[in-house]
């Protein structure tokens, strides 16, 4: 939902302002036009029925899901990070720093401010950080480095997207979202699929949306409380002083998003919702 990025969680103009009511209006009518309505999680599906005054269970769910293509998972884990052994050889006390990863746009659903915060708890300990992405956060975050200059985090303004797996496949752990708005309590960015389908270590946001998909607990996924840098920073020493062990489920994990699955939800939401 356009109307749902721009005005309620980028704030990028308020209820009131024109363009916000265009977007409504806009999305309003299309959701009644359509013969099929879904979302990318039922947690965020039910935001939009509500959102738009449709009837409970009238928009379905399909996974952002990832391009197995690209991120080979298999090949990940067995390279490791370059040039040193993969995490779950690692024995605890690892003499290199722990490199951990974040990329994507500088948005607030992103929760930045949450990163740095948590890199300034953490800034005595041998953990290098890279934060990849531009956006709207990214005068927030440089004035953040500025205020307090933390000599271990890096910042990329971005990088080709063939040369990303090569950050995912260098990174110990890789962190997903940390935003506290409405919408990234129900959304799963295609970020947390990638890493997921990567086999890499990840931290992201508790909600009802990540865990229709990741509820259980995994030895190599980490769900702690949104906006919360000390909770980050406990989960990020606790996988510094030990590195999680590869959970043997993810495989089956990662069968639930790929191209083919997500096909078979589609065509189960199209052949159901086809008018008569």
């Amino acid at each position: 939902s356009a109307y749902d990025t721009v005005v309620e969680d980028r704030k990028l103009v308020g209820k009131r302002h024109p363009l916000a009511w265009v977007l409504r209006g806009v999305e309003w009518m299309a959701v009644r036009l359509a013969d099929v309505v879904f979302m990318d999680t039922r947690a965020h599906a039910a935001r939009m029925e509500a959102m738009f005054g449709l009837q409970a269970g009238a928009c379905g769910r399909v996974w952002v899901g990832v391009e197995d293509s690209v991120f080979d998972g298999a090949s990940v884990a067995a390279n490791g990070p370059s040039g040193r052994v993969a995490p779950m050889q690692v024995a605890p006390m690892q003499v290199d720093p722990m490199k951990v990863l974040f990329y994507g746009q500088f948005i607030p659903l992103h929760g930045l401010s949450t990163i740095i915060e948590a890199a300034r708890q953490l800034r005595d300990e041998p953990i290098d950080w890279l934060l990849i992405g531009r956006g709207q956060e990214s005068q927030r975050v440089q004035a953040m480095l500025r205020e307090v200059p933390l000599a271990r985090v890096s910042l990329l303004e971005w990088v080709e997207y063939e040369d990303l797996l090569g950050h995912i496949r260098d990174a110990d752990v890789c962190l997903g979202i940390f935003g506290t708005s409405d919408k990234a309590t129900s959304v799963i960015p295609n970020k947390v699929f990638q890493i997921l389908a990567a086999h890499k270590p990840l931290i992201t946001r508790d909600s009802p949306g990540i865990r229709e998909l990741a509820g259980d607990a995994y030895t190599d996924i980490a769900l702690v409380d949104a906006g919360n840098a000390r909770v980050l920073a406990d989960a990020l020493l606790a996988w510094r002083n030990e590195p999680p062990a590869s959970d043997p489920r993810r495989g089956a994990l990662v069968a639930r998003f790929t191209p083919a699955a997500i096909g078979r939800q589609c065509i189960e939401i199209l052949m159901q919702g086809q008018p008569s």
